[in-house]
């Protein structure tokens, strides 16, 4: 069903199926009486009002997502209105170079869509006339009842006064291609007649490069609420995820699978030191247990490590400083390092130094071409 509502707030419905034949109608719609609509697969609202606004804008190359989004803010300097109160819109494909863009106050949708609310009206599709002319459509002006509905190539739409058409298209009227259905029309010169502008708007062809003003809070129920492209977004945020989980289970797997062979590699070498007859209650604790007990030869690993553990961000911060070696004896660590000349080796020799708590000396030093293998003994300060 294809319904028109007029500037003058007049609203006329027909009927077509699929292949464009008419069925039923037209006919008009009476405030405050629900007709008896046949059976409907569809439903299409042609809105004609002077409040609605089209502009035609260039897209960026990418991140069309995003820029949808931020639409409202485009709008501020077409319109004189708070951006908090319009109702801001492209269409659902943002393919091509440019396209158009509808503005129009909320308040005024709303008011629409509590009309036709109430003679029984749920709108699929709400569509802007203008939206249905212009470049690559039949037709650049409908004229109908002293009212213009227009699209220009200049990249402006919306509707008027027919009279005022002129000076808003700001274009030679010979240059546009114009409908009239004559019924009051001002006399703009050259108009191919038509019998009615809901006839001729129910033949137009509707896809996703055409605007419609029901999204965002607008859409009715179950339908997308950002056009179509975030159904794709989510299908390959749906995928990432489930390929994401399987990846994950099967790390876990794997770990839980290496993890048990280590346990019982563990235990294996467990019961080879303690015998068989010792109870296990975490090898890796009664291990580091039996360590400890070692006494000095434990705490010398321990002040080893802590001495490389305080050495090794200053060689990882030099990609070209290489660790050839270390020996811990009598208290002190012996390091010895690449460096790619001598004055890396210094400096990190003065990195060292910095740290109040350690002693530091410098042991041999050898060439081999221009790199220096140097030694560095580190202990710390009684």
């Amino acid at each position: 069903m294809w319904l028109r509502v007029a500037p003058s707030g007049a609203i006329e419905w027909l009927c077509r199926d699929g292949q464009g034949r008419l069925l039923h109608g037209p006919g008009h719609c009476i405030d405050g009486e629900s007709p008896s609509w046949p059976r409907l697969d569809d439903t299409v609202v042609v809105w004609a009002d002077e409040r609605l606004v089209l502009r035609r804008v260039t897209l960026p190359t990418s991140g069309r997502a995003k820029w949808r989004t931020g639409l409202a803010y485009l709008a501020e300097d077409w319109v004189a209105g708070d951006v908090a109160d319009l109702h801001v819109v492209a269409p659902a494909s943002l393919s091509g170079r440019d396209t158009w863009v509808g503005v129009v106050e909320r308040r005024g949708l709303d008011q629409l869509l509590a009309r036709l609310n109430e003679l029984g009206v749920k709108p699929d599709r709400l569509i802007p006339e203008a939206a249905l002319l212009g470049p690559g459509r039949p037709a650049d002006v409908l004229l109908d009842a002293g009212h213009a509905s227009f699209a220009t190539a200049a990249g402006l739409g919306g509707g008027c006064e027919a009279d005022l058409l002129p000076m808003i298209v700001d274009q030679p009227l010979e240059s546009l291609r114009i409908l009239s259905t004559g019924a009051g029309d001002s006399d703009l010169g050259h108009a191919d007649r038509i019998d009615s502008a809901l006839r001729w708007v129910s033949l137009q062809t509707l896809d996703d490069s055409v605007i419609d003003l029901l999204q965002g809070r607008f859409a009715p129920a179950g339908r997308d609420q950002g056009g179509g492209w975030w159904r794709v977004a989510m299908r390959v945020a749906l995928a990432a995820v489930i390929v994401q989980t399987l990846v994950l289970a099967i790390e876990v797997y794997s770990t839980r699978s290496t993890e048990q062979a280590l346990a019982a590699e563990l235990e294996a070498q467990f019961r080879q030191v303690f015998g068989e007859r010792e109870r296990m209650v975490d090898p890796a604790f009664q291990i580091r247990s039996e360590f400890a007990r070692l006494g000095s030869s434990g705490s010398t690993r321990a002040e080893a490590l802590a001495l490389l553990k305080g050495l090794a961000p200053m060689l990882t911060a030099d990609s070209r400083l290489v660790l050839q070696g270390f020996v811990y004896a009598d208290g002190a660590l012996e390091v010895a390092v690449r460096a790619p000349d001598a004055t890396r080796f210094e400096g990190l020799r003065e990195q060292v130094m910095l740290d109040p708590s350690l002693n530091v000396e410098i042991g041999s030093t050898s060439y081999e071409g221009k790199e220096v293998i140097g030694r560095i003994r580190i202990r710390r300060k009684a």
